[in-house]
């Protein structure tokens, strides 16, 4: 309600309502529908947002419409409302990556965001990036051999601004299972020493 009022303040937005669906990868996204005199821009109605919501509850997808579906009791038929496929757009004008940290960093992104094609000048949350797919994103980097912090993705959200803030990992650290003995911990020796009746159940508050 708070998201759909805010909305309802930007210019020529005249209905809007917010819904949470679930994409293909089985995340929760919002999805912003309004009725506007225009079509505007995803970046714009972002940008209109953020500067009074926090970045959590403004939408991933914005769908303009002419008219709000309606149930015959005259309310809006929300399952009759689109999903979110193919709605997505950042209006930017596409620019190929150009080195090798670009065209890495544009893979992932097109492998987190779902979105077949990414420009180095697309925005982040443009494309539906949030601050779940964020910590993917670093976290994939770091699988590519890069170090990559999330408040620099949060101010630099294009590709082209944020591979200058990128920096090769020197130290890798091996991700494999570890087997074999290891001693206990402080809290479990603590653990046993209580020589509780109920040891298999215990909750620490």
């Amino acid at each position: 309600g708070e998201i759909e009022s805010q909305l309802l303040q930007v210019e020529s937005v005249q209905e809007a309502v917010i819904m949470a669906r679930t994409d293909e990868t089985g995340q929760t996204q919002l999805v912003a529908y309004y009725v506007a005199s225009q079509e505007l821009g995803a970046g714009e109605l972002r940008q209109k947002l953020g500067q009074a919501l926090p970045n959590y509850m403004v939408p991933s997808y914005f769908i303009w419409l002419e008219q709000m579906p309606l149930t015959p009791n005259g309310k809006i038929d929300r399952k009759s409302l689109p999903a979110p496929e193919g709605s997505l757009h950042s209006g930017a004008e596409y620019a190929a990556p150009r080195m090798v940290t670009e065209r890495t960093l544009v893979a992932i992104w097109q492998s987190i965001l779902g979105v077949p094609t990414v420009g180095i000048l697309d925005n982040f949350f443009d494309l539906g990036g949030d601050s779940i797919k964020a910590i993917q994103i670093v976290s994939r980097a770091s699988q590519a051999g890069y170090k990559l912090d999330m408040k620099d993705l949060f101010r630099y959200p294009t590709v082209a601004t944020l591979t200058p803030h990128m920096h090769e990992v020197s130290r890798r650290v091996d991700q494999g299972e570890v087997s074999g003995e290891t001693t206990l911990s402080p809290i479990q020796h603590w653990f046993f020493a209580q020589e509780q009746v109920d040891a298999h159940h215990f909750n620490q508050a």
